[in-house]
């Protein structure tokens, strides 16, 4: 495997622990976002 790969497994792996630390009502909020987005990114798509 090569070291840029070793890399992003590692890198996903600290972000999702840090995601798992978090307190409920964060990931929540970071959910709530996420909806947002994906909202807007189908309303985009209908637009165009």
């Amino acid at each position: 495997m090569s070291e840029w790969i070793k890399q992003l497994i590692e890198s996903k792996r600290a972000y999702r622990a840090k995601l798992a630390a978090l307190p409920v009502d964060e990931k929540i909020q970071l959910l709530e976002k996420l909806r947002q987005r994906t909202l807007a990114i189908r309303a985009a798509k209908h637009i165009g």
